[in-house]
């Protein structure tokens, strides 16, 4: 069997990052919309049933996982897209844009790869609470009617979201699993921002403060 022939693969390789910046940033401006949906007094919180009250607060932290994933998807994408297209810098030939992307720029690809894709899950979960909720689906005293409905907007978005991460799980090529690229992005980040700029540990310090700060605060009273 024939090799592959090489050629300069810079444009179709510079069109990944091109593309995958445009609906990550409507899906950006889609999680501040939904941020801002809900908004509850101290009063509403102390009488709304428990389960409601961390419904609602799951939901803001998706909607806000989203934000930032779709937004460090945009940005990391429009830079690598302006880096692609300085060939000076790295060697445009390769047999596919693929074998390009993860020789030249595998940081880039995995971290925005997962980005986009973790945003997507993210967000679609959230939009599953948010009609959860309007349908009173933690309220004991709906009628059964709204119930049914809340069940059927349940089963229909774990329906979509099993057929999304066998797809996701299939398409992966360089990773058995969405999971190994996840295991793939923490390596990078850890062992690119830990040695490279102090903007980028300082970065890697801030995630970690906030997640124990985040469980500190599951630990605590609802209200």
């Amino acid at each position: 069997m024939a090799s592959a022939e090489l050629r300069n693969v810079a444009i179709d390789a510079a069109s990944y990052f091109s593309d995958i910046r445009v609906p990550a940033t409507f899906l950006a401006g889609s999680a501040v919309g939904g941020l801002f949906t809900m908004k509850s007094n101290q009063q509403q919180l102390k009488t709304m049933p428990r389960v409601e009250y961390w419904v609602r607060i799951v939901y803001t932290f998706l909607m806000f996982t989203t934000f930032l994933l779709s937004m460090n998807t945009a940005i990391m994408a429009s830079s690598a897209f302006l880096t692609t297209k300085n060939t000076a810098v790295y060697n445009p030939m390769a047999t596919s844009a693929f074998e390009l992307l993860v020789r030249e720029f595998n940081y880039e690809l995995t971290i925005t790869r997962w980005s986009y894709e973790i945003s997507m899950i993210s967000f679609i979960v959230a939009i599953m609470l948010r009609l959860l909720l309007e349908f009173d689906a933690f309220d004991k005293a709906a009628p059964r009617r709204r119930k049914s409905f809340a069940a059927a907007i349940l089963l229909f978005t774990s329906s979509l979201a099993a057929h999304l991460m066998s797809f996701i799980n299939t398409r992966m090529y360089q990773f058995k699993s969405i999971g190994a690229l996840t295991i793939e992005v923490v390596k990078l980040v850890a062992g690119k921002n830990l040695k490279g700029h102090p903007l980028a540990a300082l970065s890697v310090i801030c995630a970690v403060m906030g997640a124990l700060l985040l469980g500190r605060g599951l630990a605590m009273p609802p209200v």
